[in-house]
């Protein structure tokens, strides 16, 4: 008797306690499981662009970030500047309404960089009165940018600031910029003589290995054109433009101006950095 004396009170602790507890526990909440939100689509480039332009409802709210060519002088307004732009791509050029609001100054031929995205489908006339039906993309920013970046992206760029001088001429070459379909040297020359020189663009020369290569004859519209004619004292820069080079390989570039002396060459020994 002694034992179930001590024995049934414990038993009425436990059950009290059991009583207590299970509800709580049945009443905690569970903690749900973490859900991973889903992946935001890629903001659409050019040829993303390109593709979607018959139809708008599947990319309509789609994050852009594509560049393009000014198609025409842009339109100011209260509500900002309202552009048509002509991006480019592998599959052809189409036009797009970009409207910004912010009074963005730009003329037509420059070349931008659009980040923004795509709010509705464009029907209209062109700045010529050709009838348009395109996508209308509000942008967020946009920014000028190389006409380089555009029609030639540089796959690897050599970074390298040689100089040289005859005859009080300097030449120096800041950057070779090797892109898919061509190599640009950019170039800038201090006439620091007392003589008026030429610069003979066509008359210069890349040599790689076995080849002998002449510049290209004609430069993208936008791209900065090398000096012709230096007067004493003048200076100027620009872009000599070659086909596509072997960015693996050294070559060396051959560039002669000409004063009333006569023929002034440099060369450069240029390789990868």
């Amino acid at each position: 008797m002694s034992i179930l004396r001590k024995v049934i009170p414990l038993l009425i602790i436990v059950g009290m306690l059991a009583w207590l507890i299970v509800p709580a526990v049945r009443q905690t909440p569970s903690i749900p499981e973490e859900v991973e939100a889903p992946d935001e689509p890629p903001p659409l480039t050019n040829i993303d662009i390109v593709r979607a332009v018959e139809n708008v409802e599947p990319v309509r709210g789609r994050v852009v970030d594509f560049e393009g060519r000014i198609a025409a002088d842009p339109v100011y307004d209260s509500q900002g500047t309202h552009l048509q732009v002509t991006i480019d791509s592998e599959l052809g050029p189409v036009d797009v309404i970009v409207r910004y609001e912010v009074g963005f100054m730009i003329t037509e031929g420059d070349y931008v960089r659009v980040q923004g995205d795509v709010t509705d489908w464009f029907s209209g006339k062109m700045d010529d009165g050709e009838p348009i039906e395109t996508l209308e993309i509000t942008a967020v920013s946009i920014d000028t940018t190389d006409p380089a970046n555009v029609l030639a992206p540089a796959l690897e760029v050599w970074q390298t600031g040689v100089e040289k001088q005859a005859a009080k001429i300097k030449v120096s070459i800041s950057r070779v910029e090797f892109a898919a379909t061509e190599t640009r040297f950019n170039i800038a020359i201090l006439n620091d003589s007392k003589k008026a020189i030429v610069v003979q663009v066509f008359n210069s020369f890349i040599k790689q290995g076995n080849r002998l290569i002449e510049p290209l004859p004609e430069l993208p519209v936008g791209y900065k054109e090398m000096p012709v004619d230096l007067a004493p004292g003048a200076s100027g820069g620009g872009v000599l433009l070659f086909p596509a080079l072997d960015s693996a390989k050294s070559l060396k570039l051959g560039l002669t101006m000409q004063n009333v002396d006569g023929e002034i060459t440099l060369d450069f020994s240029l390789k990868p950095d």
